[in-house]
């Protein structure tokens, strides 16, 4: 027990010092003080979904440490209904983020170093549908510039991908008359047909929850586990999809992905595994800590992600091209180029951007790929993303992070590579695409709102 105790008081310190060291510059606000990001330390949200109503109501409690003096901002897509600090009511305002890559919820209320409480109510509008006689939500995300964009902060205020925190999650259904499920990768505390309650740990972020409440019966699921290679240990292993082909098919194909994955990255890092089949191909997915929403063709690289992006997290925008580059390097089956001329700004571009640039799964991947002549080769290099798992599971990273492990670990020379094929702030590349192809990418196709709501 001392030593259980032991080990998750160091996980949280190490935690809140990463929050520090990764949070974006404060900004001018007003003449009155600026805008200044925060450290959130533990929230506990309640859903409350009114069937008869049709609408659904969030409660969140968050503390949060200021570390500087200035306006709280947090990440809240939805209209605040109310917010109180500290048992006072305080106004909120959407602002811009500088060079306006973004918005947040900016807290109209000055405060000195230290740690409060807020309360904020919102209603949640995206990815709800109520049938006559329950409830179907659904916390679906997407890291990409374009169509449904956005992670927790659709549903529930949060922060930006480089805070990590503790996380309830309640559900209350009012007036629900069916059956009712909910699939997630968070502790089931608590499971009746009209309440739950879930439990997140510590070390997840905004991009790291899956939530899906639907109706019993909906999807057909497999509930089995998976024992991993490394040491035996038993995983709880949960796939459900339309039908039951589809299913079978997934979990054939996720026992064999599994166990490839542990072979070159270690031992799966997450606590359970849930995989959501909705189609065969075409369709793309979405990764999730331990989870997946996905079609068959893309499952290995979203459960790849469980490594790399939702293990090695990435901790904001600008990092984001590293865990797609080296995913679609695993899905090209680990090419290595002797030679590379391209040069682009995948990850040089704003500390405050949120989303991943478009052209890591093509420029980025083929990068990586000469990256791996320069280190021994491609059993080299994925010994040394192995060495990042084991070293950095759970703990964001920036550019500078990736650089300076994959220099320490080769003794190879590697910052002016990354200079200037990835990080060129002078690289003529189209930030925006009109379009998002498949060639660019079969595995993450922008959503539109509409389609994830299909998937409800």
């Amino acid at each position: 027990m001392l030593t259980k105790l032991l080990w998750l008081n160091i996980l949280v310190s190490s935690v809140l010092l990463a929050n520090a060291a990764n949070r974006p510059p404060s900004f001018f606000y007003s003449a009155k003080g600026k805008a200044a990001f925060v450290d959130l330390l533990s929230a506990d949200y309640t859903v409350d979904y009114y069937v008869e109503g049709k609408k659904g109501l969030a409660t969140s409690e968050l503390q949060f440490k200021m570390l500087e003096d200035g306006f709280p901002v947090l990440e809240c897509d939805n209209d605040v209904i109310v917010a109180y600090i500290d048992n006072a009511k305080v106004e909120t305002e959407k602002i811009d983020l500088p060079g306006k890559v973004g918005k947040m919820t900016l807290i109209k209320k000055y405060l000195s170093k230290g740690t409060y409480n807020i309360l904020i109510r919102n209603e949640i509008k995206k990815n709800i549908a109520f049938e006559e006689k329950g409830v179907q939500s659904s916390f679906w995300m997407s890291d990409l510039d374009r169509g449904s964009k956005g992670y927790l902060e659709k549903y529930l205020p949060t922060n930006m991908e480089y805070d990590q925190y503790k996380m309830n999650l309640k559900i209350q259904i009012q007036g629900g008359k069916a059956e009712q499920i909910v699939y997630t990768n968070g502790e089931l505390i608590s499971a009746k047909n009209d309440a739950y309650e879930i439990s997140f740990p510590e070390y997840f972020n905004a991009s790291s929850v899956y939530f899906h409440l639907t109706l019993k019966n909906r999807f057909v699921e497999i509930r089995d586990s998976y024992k991993s290679i490394v040491d035996g240990t038993e995983f709880p292993l949960v796939i459900y999809s339309p039908n039951k082909s589809l299913t079978e098919d997934l979990h054939k194909d996720a026992l064999k992905i599994l166990k490839e994955l542990e072979g070159d990255y270690g031992k799966w890092p997450h606590q359970s595994v849930v995989i959501y089949g909705i189609g065969r191909a075409w369709l793309g997915g979405m990764e999730y800590a331990g989870a997946t929403r996905t079609d068959l063709n893309a499952l290995g690289h979203e459960l790849h992600h469980s490594y790399f992006a939702r293990g090695v997290m990435p901790a904001n925008g600008d990092a984001g091209w590293i865990d797609e580059a080296i995913a679609r390097w695993r899905d090209n089956k680990y090419p290595v180029r002797k030679t590379f001329s391209a040069q682009a700004n995948l990850g040089n571009r704003s500390p405050y951007l949120k989303t991943t640039h478009i052209k890591s799964y093509t420029h980025g991947m083929k990068f990586i790929s000469y990256l791996a002549s320069k280190v021994g080769g491609k059993d080299a290099l994925k010994s040394l993303l192995a060495r990042l798992v084991d070293t950095r599971v759970f703990k964001p990273i920036q550019n500078k992070d990736f650089i300076n492990h994959l220099e320490t670990s080769s003794k190879a020379n590697l910052k002016n590579l990354f200079n200037k094929h990835v990080l060129n702030i002078r690289a003529n590349i189209q930030e925006r695409e009109k379009n998002h192809s498949i060639e660019e990418n079969p595995y993450h196709l922008p959503e539109t709102e509409e389609f994830q709501l299909s998937t409800l």
